[in-house]
């Protein structure tokens, strides 16, 4: 049996996607604007192009589709995240809105999706992603912490 193919979604959260006004002041400096955000989200971000990709996504087997989001994700009161916070405004912080994916059932009963928590911009420093993006072999062989990815119906956050 071949690999699965792979969709990788980067940062598409409310912070950085949200459909803003065209003269809105944008919710940070990451923010992608007016025009960027009203392409990828659509006039109706339920139905925009987002949401189209990530309903296909959805009804995809896992042994046909592997689903990896890497979300921003901050905490307020870490010392170690204040420079990032204060270089581009707070965004992203977890358990707000900003976090929150810009995209309906994140965490569908029926796709298992590995979600990669970042806390800077280089995604791959301090997280597992290197290891969620190993699709070409088997995962219970790879996997360092000995875990077995792709529980049906589960997210596994790494």
């Amino acid at each position: 049996m071949s690999a699965p193919a792979a969709l990788i979604t980067q940062c598409l959260q409310h912070d950085f996607v949200a459909p803003v006004g065209r003269y809105d002041a944008l919710p940070n400096l990451l923010h992608i604007g007016f025009e960027e955000a009203r392409r990828l989200m659509g006039e109706d971000p339920d139905e925009g192009p987002v949401a189209r990709v990530m309903r296909w996504a959805q009804l995809q087997s896992d042994a046909q589709l592997k689903l990896v989001h890497i979300r921003d994700w901050h905490d307020a009161a870490d010392p170690a995240q204040q420079q990032h916070l204060q270089q581009f405004g707070a965004h992203c912080i977890k358990g707000t809105r900003g976090a929150q994916f810009a995209f309906a059932d994140a965490d569908a009963a029926n796709k298992t999706a590995t979600i990669v928590d970042s806390p800077g911009l280089n995604d791959f420093l301090g997280t597992p992603l290197a290891d969620a993006l190993a699709i070409g072999v088997d995962a219970r062989a790879h996997r360092r912490d000995g875990r077995v990815d792709g529980s049906q119906g589960q997210l596994s956050r790494l």
